[in-house]
């Protein structure tokens, strides 16, 4: 628990969201911990549907479907990883690369392989997800990334059209992320799926 109400986290995007109604948000909603005793005896499924009422709906992607991006702009787009919740794309059905704890060398090809299958799958309606931040022995995460930064542009450089589904990294530069946004032209002109 990190003492914020989810209802505060909820008002907190939302209103990012009206300042920037371009913009997209990716809210995995996952149970870390007992539920606490104020929940009255409800489920966790629960508490976040009553949370997410007290919203306008149209703030929230709650399909089990990837949408486009013209659908989702200006909506948090919720990611299910929770029992008994049925909002949203279930965190089952993403298709992930997350090997967190590895060498740079390992993590780099777990990314290569993964951002290759995406590119193979291009007609596939699967969310694909790819974490290129990892940890390795004592380097901080700045300097990991200083090591996968430059593979990931060198491999992201160039691609036009194309999908690669969603990178997460840490500490990406302005010309890594320009390229990545490039490779999703679709995105561009609001025809392809979130992550394509």
């Amino acid at each position: 628990y990190e003492g914020t109400a989810f209802e505060d986290v909820l008002q907190t995007t939302i209103s990012f969201l009206e300042a920037n109604p371009s913009e997209v948000i990716i809210m995995r909603i996952k149970e870390t911990y007992s539920a606490a005793e104020n929940t009255m005896g409800r489920t966790f499924a629960q508490q976040v549907r009553i949370a997410i009422d007290a919203f306008p709906s149209d703030r929230f992607w709650t399909v089990n479907q990837i949408p486009t991006l013209r659908q989702c702009r200006g909506k948090i787009v919720i990611v299910d990883d929770f029992a008994g919740g049925a909002m949203g794309i279930r965190w089952a059905d993403v298709h992930l690369e997350d090997h967190w704890r590895t060498s740079a060398k390992n993590k780099w090809t777990y990314v290569k392989n993964h951002l290759d299958e995406a590119m193979q799958s291009s007609t596939s309606p699967t969310l694909f997800l790819t974490f290129s931040s990892f940890t390795s022995g004592i380097q901080a995460p700045r300097e990991l990334a200083r090591s996968m930064n430059p593979k990931l542009h060198d491999y992201v450089r160039g691609k036009k059209e194309t999908r690669l589904g969603i990178i997460v990294s840490d500490y990406p530069g302005p010309e890594l992320i320009r390229d990545i946004i490039l490779t999703n032209s679709n995105f561009l002109r609001g025809q392809g799926t979130l992550g394509s």
